[in-house]
């Protein structure tokens, strides 16, 4: 007999997502005060390699969401890298499409030029290279969306990474009206952050780690209780 194909079964419920992972990097601030000043301190001392030590927090949100009680010395941290070379792909296909995106916004702005400039502001965002704009980040949102499950199923050690690319996108696809309304939502700490960023001075840049650093923790572990929704009947594939 065939042994059945792993699949996601359940939805993804987002506000109990977000309420869970607020209530929970509070509660676990044993847990993840360290783990957050250690990758701030980090991000902080190499800036420009700062994005490399986030993977860090997926990885413990992923497994804190299997096991509430966790401690610092249960944590394991192998499972970044898998979500790295998950995010590497991504921001592969995140760098072309942003050239191209460039490139489509240069040819339909230039079509034109040069332009008198609108005296009405609201009707110069209606110009079509701002439609062409705003249809592309649509897109990418979708695309995002699409991809979301798969950090998650990466950070996962129970699957491979080929597993972790169709089961995420499964998940992600099944729930995509879900995980659209979880994105928009965890646009808002991500704009606080910016306006808190704004505030510190160009010469103490780095500290802005120390802003990023806990919202994404924030969003990561509410993508991690997303996940173990989305994926509690998922087992993996039996190692031929």
């Amino acid at each position: 007999m065939d042994t059945p194909q792993p699949r996601p079964i359940r939805g993804f419920a987002v506000l109990p997502a977000y309420a869970w992972a607020a209530r929970e990097l509070f509660a676990g601030w044993r847990l993840w005060v360290p783990i957050m000043l250690v990758v701030c301190l980090l991000a902080a001392a190499l800036p420009l390699l700062g994005g490399i030590f986030t993977p860090v927090l997926l990885a413990v949100a992923v497994q804190h969401s299997a096991n509430p009680n966790l401690e610092l010395g249960q944590v394991t941290y192998s499972s970044s890298f898998r979500v790295i070379v998950m995010a590497a792909i991504f921001a592969g296909f995140t760098a072309i499409y942003a050239l191209m995106t460039f490139g489509i916004f240069l040819a339909v702005g230039l079509r034109d030029f040069p332009a008198s400039s609108p005296s009405n502001v609201a009707y110069g965002l209606l110009e079509p290279e701002f439609f062409a704009l705003y249809v592309a980040v649509g897109l990418f949102a979708v695309v995002l969306a699409l991809c979301a499950f798969t950090f998650t199923f990466a950070a996962d050690e129970r699957f491979t990474l080929t597993e972790a690319a169709t089961l995420g996108l499964a998940a992600s696809a099944k729930n995509l009206d879900k995980v659209l309304l979880a994105l928009l939502i965890a646009v808002i700490p991500f704009a606080v952050g910016v306006y808190l960023r704004t505030l510190i001075p160009h010469e103490y840049a780095r500290l802005s780690a120390f802003i990023w650093v806990p919202i994404i923790a924030f969003v990561s572990l509410a993508f991690a209780h997303g996940y173990r929704q989305v994926a509690a009947q998922v087992v993996p594939q039996p190692r031929l």
